[in-house]
């Protein structure tokens, strides 16, 4: 009975001592994934900063070629007063939508 005991102890106590070198372990692992991240981190924010390029604003805004004036021109009969969409009995459902929603 007793001699069962003392090595049932004996065993639990090595298993805890087992499972604290395994934190342990663990512990320092992490520790230095985490300074590996804190020493990658500020580097690839430095490249991060040179490698992107500027953008150009002035390059991207739509210039007002032909090829806008001939939509314009095209559209335009579907504006001026007189047009088959203002004959409509009754302004449809969503007339001024947009204005209201602004």
């Amino acid at each position: 009975g007793l001699t069962v005991a003392q090595k049932r102890a004996m065993d639990a106590e090595y298993e805890a001592a087992e499972a604290y070198r395994k934190i342990d372990k663990l512990k320092r692992k992490h520790e230095n994934e985490i300074n590996t991240l804190n020493q990658l981190a500020p580097q690839s924010h430095i490249q991060k900063e040179s490698s992107t390029t500027k953008c150009d604003y002035n390059a991207m805004e739509p210039s007002a070629d032909s090829s806008e004036q001939q939509w314009r021109d095209e559209f335009e009969p579907l504006y001026k007063e007189g047009n088959e969409f203002s004959k409509l009995a009754e302004p449809s459902w969503f007339s001024g939508y947009d204005r209201c929603n602004i």
